[in-house]
């Protein structure tokens, strides 16, 4: 299967936008007839310019915006289900592994993609891998029910307990305040890391979507004087909290299921890409839907957005898209 053929495909744009969407997209071609894997994770490098995808054809670098193919990574992960670049864009994580048998962490050196360390610490897959604020450590998500930290020298400093399915989602808190994780088992944990040393149990647990969760991830706004985060569920929902009082302050239901999303650059609006292959960019303070964008022929995994309102969209059969969003 030909990976390195990159070929231009027709962008489609919504109606119902109220403002001029410009769009261009690319999308891996093959000469073979044969279905390519989903895109199930992307990254967007802002500094160096650069977007990484995942999948289990392997973990490929790529010119931002114009996906044109510069390298592929070396990975022995057999399921990619992460990417993540650390703040301060020295290291980039991957994650993923093998079902039933192991969870695998990559680490490169960034933007140079040299491997500097590859660990198997978890008993089932990873599905999600989140970088504390300072760069310093990461934490991971996986199916074994347990969330793992790790230092830079992918070194266990501690395994958090608690949920009784698949972690499929994690993040960090700002300011050392904590970390959240989210899963299978429909919670919405919430952990204070100082006490996480006495204990491995939750500080606390909130429990309002009705199915699994599938993504999880803290505004990264200056303006929150209490912390908000975002999840997406199987229940079709988009829910906004306040995870450190245990609030959840509003949610939507879209048309059809989210499976990843991203906070655009003014931490404001959120874009979820969905199973009917659209995006749909919701305001977290009203948790209204503003559009619903066409991106990909099938369903849409995974969704990046870079510091200029340019989305990275990654999907069914090996799709990749570029959408640039215009005021």
């Amino acid at each position: 299967m030909n990976k390195h053929v990159v070929a231009a495909i027709v962008c489609i744009a919504s109606v119902a936008v109220p403002f001029p969407l410009q769009c261009r997209g690319q999308e891996n071609a093959s000469v073979e007839s044969m279905p390519r894997a989903p895109i199930t994770s992307v990254a967007i490098d802002n500094k160096g310019q650069r977007s990484i995808d995942g999948s289990q054809d392997g973990l490929n670098v790529r010119s931002w915006p114009e996906l044109q193919q510069i390298k592929n990574l070396p990975t022995t992960l057999s399921s990619i289900y992460d990417i993540e670049i650390s703040p301060d864009g020295d290291r980039l994580a991957v994650v993923g592994g093998t079902p039933g048998e192991s969870g695998g962490i990559e680490l490169y050196q960034w933007p140079s993609g040299e491997m500097i360390k590859n660990v198997s610490p978890h008993e089932d897959v990873i599905y999600a891998v989140a970088w504390s604020p300072d760069s310093h450590t990461f934490a991971t998500a996986s199916a074994d029910k347990t969330v793992q930290l790790f230092d830079l020298e992918c070194q266990n400093r501690g395994t958090l307990l608690g949920h009784s399915r698949s972690v499929m989602a994690v993040d960090y808190l700002p300011n050392g305040l904590g970390l959240l994780s989210a899963g299978v088992d429909t919670s919405i944990r919430y952990w204070d890391l100082k006490e996480a040393t006495q204990s491995p149990n939750p500080a606390r647990t909130m429990i309002n979507h009705t199915k699994e969760v599938f993504a999880m991830r803290v505004r990264p706004s200056s303006d929150d004087a209490i912390s908000v985060a975002a999840t997406i569920s199987q229940d079709r929902t988009v829910r906004f909290w306040q995870p450190t009082i245990g609030r959840m302050m509003r949610f939507v239901r879209l048309e059809s299921v989210p499976y990843d999303f991203c906070w655009q650059p003014n931490a404001k609006i959120l874009v979820a890409a969905c199973h009917d292959g659209k995006v749909r960019t919701i305001d977290s303070d009203s948790a209204q839907v503003l559009r619903t964008i066409d991106a990909l022929d099938g369903i849409a995994y995974s969704i990046a957005a870079d510091a200029k309102n340019g989305l990275l969209v990654g999907g069914a059969n090996g799709q990749l898209r570029y959408l640039s969003l215009v005021e």
